[in-house]
C-alpha cells in the first residue's frame, strides 16, 4: 500500500522544488511568474496585442513583438513542461523513492528549467536550450520508469 501521508520525507522535497520561482518551469509560482513577465513586457514596449488591452495613450496594437512574442513562448514552453513534471513527480513520490534519488532528480529538473528559460529569455545560441531540455526530459523519463517498475498498482 502506497503510504499518502506527510511524513513522507519526499513531499516536502517535492513540494520545495515545485515552488521555485523564476519563472523555471518546473513551478506553479514560476508559471504565474511567466505571466507577469509577459504583461511587463508589453507595458515595457507600449505593444499590446488586444485595442481593448490599450490603457495608456500611445500603445499600439501589434501582433508580433519581438520582445514579447520570445517572453509569451518561453511562457508557453515552460507551462507544457511543468505539467508532465508535476504529475509524474507525485506519482514518483508516492512509490517512496529513496530520498537522495528523488531529490537528484527534482533538483536536477530545477536547474535544467532554471537553465532552459535563461538560455530562452536571453537568445542564447543552441545546443543550450536543447540540451537543458534533453536533461530535463530524460529526467522526468527516468521517474516515469522507475514509477512503471516500482509502482504497486
Amino acid at each position: 500500500m502506497v503510504s499518502t501521508d506527510t511524513d513522507n520525507s519526499m513531499v516536502g522535497t517535492d513540494t520545495g522544488n515545485s515552488m521555485v520561482g523564476a519563472d523555471t518551469g518546473n513551478s506553479m509560482v514560476g508559471t504565474d511568474t511567466g505571466n507577469s513577465m509577459v504583461g511587463t513586457d508589453t507595458g515595457n514596449s507600449m505593444v499590446v496585442a488586444n485595442m481593448e488591452d490599450r490603457l495608456v495613450k500611445g500603445q499600439t496594437t501589434i501582433f508580433n513583438d519581438i520582445v514579447v512574442e520570445r517572453t509569451r513562448r518561453c511562457h508557453q514552453n515552460d507551462v507544457e513542461n511543468v505539467i508532465p513534471f508535476v504529475l509524474v513527480g507525485v506519482l514518483y513520490v508516492l512509490t517512496e523513492p529513496d530520498p537522495w534519488w528523488a531529490a537528484f532528480h527534482f533538483r536536477m529538473f530545477t536547474f535544467c528549467r532554471i537553465c532552459h528559460t535563461l538560455a530562452y529569455l536571453f537568445a542564447i545560441p543552441q545546443p543550450a536550450r536543447a540540451s537543458m531540455f534533453g536533461f530535463g526530459w530524460f529526467t522526468v523519463a527516468s521517474m516515469g520508469v522507475s514509477v512503471l517498475l516500482r509502482g504497486k498498482f
